[in-house]
């Protein structure tokens, strides 16, 4: 793909829906396909893997093949009012998710979860798992951890399972590339796939969520960057190009 059809296939899959309306589409196409593969659009990746910049590089092509890409992050919502016109509810993984699960659940869903991370910590996992069951009625059917191959052969009696199945996958690598190479047998367990980037880590207290006060006045990143300089200024940095994006 040339740099503009890599621009309008991500605008043409970003969902500028309300987040109801976004779960229902979720809800819709994977009804319709049998399957389907969901990606979060952080301004900062965008601006990362040079998409910003014209390039449309191989992992464009990864991050693009999505059925669906979800907004996450204040400065994608100011370039899309910008240059699109577009109104964008920010819908980030944790709390997307968090609102999703709550919805099946609420109107009584058949679904199982099954969890994939690239954390290889025993601890972690435990703690993962019981934080999970503040998101959602269900318990992970399965949780698999490490940068190995996913044990496909312990799903197989998920083939037969006739309701929403839903992986959460994190492995990192980066994990839009896995899902890609992955597809045909995604397709073939009928998964909904989720790629979640930093939900473990927040669910197993590695990188907790700000207060609630600093959600309410969009600060997270504020204290990202105090917490963790090293790991997250390169993150910000990127996020804050969002004002040149704008105003040429």
């Amino acid at each position: 793909m040339e740099y503009q059809d890599c621009l309008e296939v991500f605008w043409q899959k970003l969902c500028g829906l309300s987040k109801d309306n976004c779960g229902s589409k979720v809800l819709e196409l994977y009804h319709t396909k049998g399957f389907l593969t969901v990606n979060f659009a952080y301004f900062a990746v965008l601006v990362k893997w040079n998409i910003i910049d014209g390039a449309c590089n191989e992992f464009w092509k990864y991050f693009l093949s999505a059925d669906l890409i979800l907004p996450d992050g204040i400065a994608l919502r100011l370039r899309a009012k910008k240059k699109k016109w577009m109104s964008l509810e920010n819908m980030n993984w944790d709390d997307f998710l968090r609102w999703f699960f709550g919805r099946l659940d609420g109107l009584e869903k058949n679904y199982v979860v099954v969890g994939y991370w690239g954390k290889n910590d025993e601890l972690l996992i435990e703690k993962t798992k019981q934080e999970f069951t503040k998101v959602s009625k269900k318990w992970f059917d399965k949780f698999f951890h490490g940068y190995g191959e996913l044990p496909w052969e312990q799903l197989n009696y998920l083939k037969s399972y006739k309701w929403l199945k839903i992986l959460l996958q994190s492995r990192g690598g980066p994990q839009e590339e896995w899902t890609v190479k992955n597809l045909d047998k995604l397709r073939d367990f009928g998964f909904l796939v989720f790629n979640v980037w930093g939900l473990f880590d927040h669910r197993s207290g590695v990188e907790p969520r700000a207060p609630k006060v600093l959600q309410k006045f969009k600060l997270e990143w504020l204290r990202r960057l105090i917490l963790n300089p090293q790991k997250n200024w390169v993150k910000v940095k990127d996020s804050f190009r969002v004002f040149k994006e704008i105003l040429r």
